[in-house]
């Protein structure tokens, strides 16, 4: 929703800017660490990003993300297609089920495949050595493909039916009409959904660390203690590679405003029920297999009377964490997301464009810069909550920012002005008005923010306090010394705060 913009947003924004400069700057610190680190130590950073070692890494990382992400989109626009064009069976029932695997991170989807594949899992009879490149890209690809079904599910929605139908009319085939009208339409879409699936294929952590492919997010957390100028090395290449997909997505057009009519399915005819295997296969592979894993673990538990929860406590620690940095994230994002609505510029398109570099570096980076800077300026500051936190609110700030401004979006911003005309201060009209019409976004970004905390892996790993535990921290411990029953528990109550976001993912989205 369009306005035009008051007399005051079109002059010299006031001295708030200040603040958005404050952000953007807290957003690049870790670059900007990662850059003096590089610089400072003479041809060492130089000849280190050189190695055989560092080039290794990096092309099992590029490998990574190339096969996953052709594979995950391949597989994401079929049952995109599948559940929007066809006459598939169920295909609203299977519109929501292929989405659901949103709801596993990657280390626990890990751990349940591993506890599958092992002699006494529900596939250990098939002698499968689900680890390395092979088991990490069939995993990645198969919980990354719901990235690429939302996005081209988007695109196909504002695709008009009547090219397709006009096409059909000159006797092409559905799957003529499908490549040569369809898919040509649908190429933002397509970049969307592959620009998500390959910065999560790149800054993967826990997967690719527990089936042991070598990738640069691994090697990050390798060497983080006893090497660390080897560690920095692997960041900066992470750093630069996460860059360059970045800005290999073209530049967004808004869409033409036509009104587009929905089109008739496409019968499958004798495809029908194979289609139905595809996503039934699907289904199984990336929501059944893992969900039934970690119910199996959790009832042989409960058989043997081991301890469901052996650290209580770690529940409490998880959302009082996830609060605190939901909290703070919310009232930072309010800063570039006011200035970007009130005063449109090149000035506060910069604050807000700032944030997304953060964001767009993998977590394992951020949480390496922040630990090397804590160790560095302060002992005390080193595997403090406050670091903790601040690592959190940088890397996800984007997530509330988008929402909150979002909201406002919908707000005139001649109405800051009209109130402070019927005598109100800028704080009370931002107190009375704003806050509460905008409160659903702001609701929206806590809850993501909240959400992702809960699950992040590697920041957590890397700058929480000795023995503060979390239920991702946990997961991990319990996976990696091989006890799956003990780990069963947790994942399934994270499990659970993650389908919680996911149901307000597929609430928003028209289904």
């Amino acid at each position: 929703m369009n306005h035009r913009v008051s007399n005051r947003a079109k002059t010299r924004p006031p001295r708030s800017i200040l603040a958005g400069y404050a952000v953007a700057g807290l957003c690049l610190i870790p670059v900007g660490w990662l850059l003096l680190r590089a610089f400072s130590g003479g041809s060492e950073p130089m000849r280190m990003l050189l190695r055989p070692a560092t080039l290794e890494a990096t092309w099992r990382s590029l490998r990574l993300v190339f096969a996953v992400t052709a594979t995950a989109l391949t597989l994401g626009t079929a049952a995109a297609w599948l559940t929007t064009r066809s006459d598939l069976p169920l295909r609203r029932l299977w519109s929501v089920l292929l989405i659901l695997p949103l709801v596993f991170p990657s280390y626990v989807a890990a751990m349940a495949f591993l506890s599958a594949t092992s002699p006494n899992g529900i596939l250990g009879g098939f002698g499968i050595d689900f680890q390395g490149f092979p088991a990490a890209w069939f995993l990645l690809s198969i919980f990354t493909a719901p990235y690429a079904m939302l996005t081209v599910r988007a695109g196909l929605q504002r695709v008009d039916a009547s090219q397709q139908d006009a096409a059909r009319s000159l006797g092409q085939s559905p799957t003529q009409a499908f490549f040569q009208i369809t898919l040509p339409q649908l190429r933002r879409s397509l970049w969307a959904g592959a620009l998500l699936i390959a910065l999560y294929t790149l800054s993967d952590f826990g997967a690719v660390y527990l089936l042991q492919e070598d990738t640069l997010t691994r090697q990050v957390y390798g060497y983080r203690n006893y090497k660390p100028n080897t560690a920095a090395a692997y960041a900066l290449v992470l750093f630069l590679l996460s860059l360059v997909i970045v800005f290999l997505e073209p530049a967004r057009r808004p869409a033409p405003a036509r009104r587009i009519r929905p089109p008739a399915p496409v019968a499958l005819g004798g495809w029908r029920w194979p289609a139905f295997g595809f996503c039934m296969a699907l289904m199984l592979a990336s929501l059944a297999l893992p969900l039934i894993t970690l119910v199996q673990w959790l009832l042989r538990a409960i058989t043997l009377g081991e301890p469901l929860l052996r650290k209580p406590w770690i529940i409490a620690n998880s959302l009082v964490l996830s609060a605190v940095a939901a909290f703070l994230t919310i009232v930072i994002a309010l800063v570039p997301a006011l200035l970007a609505w009130h005063y449109p510029g090149w000035r506060t398109r910069l604050v807000e464009r700032a944030s997304y570099i953060a964001y767009a570096i993998p977590g394992v980076v951020i949480g390496f810069a922040f630990m090397s800077m804590s160790l560095q300026f302060g002992g005390w500051l080193y595997q403090s909550l406050a670091v903790l936190v601040l690592a959190f609110t940088v890397h996800f700030l984007p997530q509330a920012s988008s929402t909150t401004g979002g909201s406002l979006a919908q707000i005139h911003p001649n109405l800051l002005d009209a109130g402070r005309t019927l005598g109100s201060g800028r704080r009370k009209v931002l107190r009375t008005i704003l806050l509460p019409l905008a409160s659903p976004g702001l609701l929206a970004g806590a809850a993501l923010v909240f959400l992702t905390c809960m699950k992040e892996l590697p920041m957590t790993l890397l700058l929480r306090p000795t023995g503060f535990d979390t239920l991702a921290t946990q997961i991990w411990s319990d996976t990696e010394e091989g006890f799956f029953s003990h780990a069963a528990l947790p994942a399934l109550l994270l499990v659970g705060a993650s389908g919680f976001s996911v149901w307000l993912l597929l609430r928003r989205s028209r289904y």
